[in-house]
């Protein structure tokens, strides 16, 4: 009966340590795991922290190119204003001149 406790004793102790490197193999596996993830996390974090300012660069572009287009558009607009008035008083000018020139062969006609 003693002889078969202690057998049990021993098959229990050899159960136990097992179980003792069955779970540090566990505990080893999850930590490597946990700091493979945490550098996963930490690379991801880089690569959206980076597309980011990346965005931020390429919107800040985009609204300057926005503002100069917008800027350049006005002072097209100003030159073809001024442009059409140019022209409004240059007809004027002609209008003027051909009158000018009715009246001059009139004259010429009466005498």
């Amino acid at each position: 009966e003693q002889e078969k406790n202690v057998q049990t004793i021993d098959d229990l102790e050899r159960k136990v340590e097992a179980l003792k490197r069955t779970l540090q193999e566990e505990q080893t596996s999850s930590k490597n795991s946990q700091r493979k993830l945490e550098e996963k996390t930490r690379r991801l974090s880089i690569t959206l922290q980076e597309r980011e300012k990346s965005l931020e660069n390429e919107k800040r572009t985009r609204l300057q190119h926005g503002q100069e287009m917008h800027s350049r558009l006005s002072e097209s607009s100003t030159e073809l204003q001024n442009m059409k008035k140019r022209v409004m008083e240059l007809e004027g000018e002609v209008a003027d001149g051909i009158n000018a020139l009715d009246e001059e062969k009139k004259r010429s006609a009466r005498e």
